[in-house]
C-alpha cells in the first residue's frame, strides 16, 4: 500500500480519532506521542499554506503540533534540541511506520 493510499484509508476511517499513540525515535530523542493523524485537519491546511507562503511559519506550526501531541515533559526536552534535530523528530513522528531510517 502506498503512502497516499494509507493516508486516504486513515482519513476515511471513522476510527481515525482512535489511532493509538506512536513511539518516536530520532537520534538521542525517544518519546511517545499522539498519532499525527489525530490532530485537527486545520493544522495540516495551515502547514500547507505556510509552505506555499515560504515565510518560515511552518516551523512554528510544527512546534505547535508537537506541543499538542507530546507530553509536557517530552515537549520540554524538544525545546533543547537544535532546529535540525527538532525537524528530524517531527519527520520520525509523522512517518513513524517507516521507523527511523534516514531520520538520523
Amino acid at each position: 500500500m502506498t503512502d497516499e493510499q494509507e493516508f486516504d484509508r486513515i482519513m476515511a476511517s471513522i476510527y481515525s480519532q482512535d489511532l493509538p499513540p506512536v513511539e518516536v525515535v530520532s537520534g538521542e530523542f525517544r518519546a511517545i506521542a499522539k498519532n499525527f493523524f489525530t490532530l485537527p485537519v486545520q493544522l495540516l491546511m495551515d502547514l500547507k499554506q505556510a509552505q506555499l507562503d515560504q515565510d518560515g511559519s511552518d516551523l512554528l506550526l510544527l512546534f505547535d503540533a508537537a506541543e499538542m501531541a507530546f507530553s509536557e515533559a517530552d515537549f520540554e526536552r524538544m525545546k533543547d534540541l537544535s532546529i535540525r534535530d527538532f525537524l528530524n523528530v517531527i519527520q520520525a513522528w509523522v512517518y513513524f511506520e517507516r521507523g527511523n531510517r534516514g531520520v538520523e
